[in-house]
């Protein structure tokens, strides 16, 4: 009789097997994430808004009217990064608020997060993905439109808008 040794290892098929369940597990991974990136980008905006309403809010109250925008302007990005008021520059301005006295109101204003150089401006008509668009008539009304990708703190996907009096869902300021 021969001694027959059994050799101890994985077969191919098993190996097989055990690859295939670890890439449907990561398939599944990366499918979670996509969705919970997006949340995090919707939460971002939201709280951008907050952030730039009160920034806005502190600005009129120094100088009795909001920073006058009559087209949407792109905010967070080049010129208009800053909100400050001096002597000779005041509203949103880039890279520096010069002027004696100088206040400056947000020393960084935030961009959308999928801002890109080509991304234009939202405005009430924004059909697709844009960036943060800030429009006012310099007195005592201005409004911000932004995109959600999801429906996000009781706001839809889409169009959103703030002002002076809070964020609403849809293209139409409260």
């Amino acid at each position: 009789m021969m001694n027959c040794k059994k050799k101890k290892g994985f077969t191919l098929v098993e190996l097989l097997v055990v690859i295939a369940i670890i890439g449907i597990l990561a398939a599944v991974g990366v499918t979670a994430l996509s969705g919970a990136r997006a949340k995090a980008r919707d939460a971002k905006r939201v709280a951008d808004m907050k952030q730039v309403q009160s920034g806005l809010e502190l600005y009129y109250n120094d100088k009795a009217g909001y920073p006058g925008e009559a087209t949407s302007v792109a905010l967070g990005k080049s010129p208009k990064t800053i909100l400050c008021s001096g002597a000779t520059t005041t509203g949103f301005v880039d890279a520096m608020c010069t002027g004696d006295p100088v206040a400056t109101y947000m020393g960084m204003v935030p961009k959308d997060p999928q801002s890109t150089d080509t991304t234009s401006a939202c405005t009430a008509s924004s059909t697709a993905t844009c960036d943060y668009g800030y429009e006012s008539d310099a007195t005592t009304v201005f409004q911000i439109y932004f995109w959600l990708e999801a429906p996000t703190s009781g706001l839809n996907a889409g169009l959103n808008c703030a002002n002076q009096n809070g964020i609403k869902s849809g293209a139409t300021c409260p």
